[in-house]
């Protein structure tokens, strides 16, 4: 046996003890990568929150949007005479919200994803009684063009300014059993908030407006004394004349 022959176990195992290894992570190197994925997370939750929020929101207003195209067919076949709300039918059937779903496709526009209220009517299967104690919907019509005082704004077609005029509002989900509210009895920005949805989207609420047009908006750029009153179809976008003596 040569010399070369006898030393090459060693010689292999001398190189296998020097062949580099993957080294494993220390503990200071794993604290950092943690730092950087809550970082991470920190920057992405937010973004992710507001993403998913945004998406209430344009579900929101899609409702609206197809409220105002089954109000548009609903007119033509009613004289343009207004659905009516509850305020004085007593037929479920013929509230605004059972009969604007007939001239839709989708099976359940009136609620918005961002409305926390529970307890909700099923429209497709209503009870035979005790209605007022469901919630109807996350929206509400405007009471001035659905109460016996104001008959004249019933119709569609006397109302002077209709891309002014707010028909439909986002409802505070501690309404229960209700299908409008009487904008007219409002004396305080504090009643309308007791009312309206006003901050469901981010400090905001959606409106369907008369000519059938939705926007987001403030509460104030609805309604705030003595500059700016969408609710009274008789002088909107103002209030009365006789109240600010403008």
């Amino acid at each position: 046996m040569t010399q070369s022959t006898r030393y090459q176990p060693v010689e292999k195992f001398k190189r296998l003890r020097s062949t580099p290894t993957a080294s494993a992570f220390t503990l200071v190197e794993l604290l950092v990568v943690i730092a950087i994925m809550a970082v991470l997370m920190a920057l992405l939750v937010p973004a992710l929150q507001k993403a998913h929020a945004q998406a209430k929101t344009v579900v929101c207003m899609s409702n609206l949007r197809n409220m105002g195209l089954a109000l548009q067919m609903y007119l033509p076949e009613n004289k343009d005479k207004l659905p009516p709300s509850s305020c004085h039918e007593s037929d479920p059937q013929q509230y605004w919200l059972y009969v604007l779903n007939r001239y839709t496709q989708e099976p359940l526009l009136f609620r918005c994803p961002s409305d926390t209220g529970q307890n909700w009517l099923d429209w497709t299967d209503p009870p035979t009684d005790d209605w007022l104690s469901y919630r109807w919907s996350s929206y509400a019509t405007n009471g001035y063009f659905d109460n016996l005082a104001f008959v004249r704004y019933r119709k569609a077609t006397n109302i002077e300014h209709p891309d002014n005029c707010v028909y439909v509002c986002e409802l505070q989900p501690s309404h229960i059993g209700v299908d409008h509210i009487h904008a007219n009895d409002w004396e305080s920005p504090q009643q309308l908030k007791g009312d309206v949805a006003w901050d469901r989207h981010a400090d905001r609420s959606n409106y369907l407006f008369l000519d059938t047009h939705v926007e987001s908006l403030p509460y104030q750029a609805t309604w705030d004394y003595p500059d700016v009153n969408c609710w009274n179809p008789a002088t909107a976008p103002r209030w009365p004349a006789q109240l600010t003596g403008k």
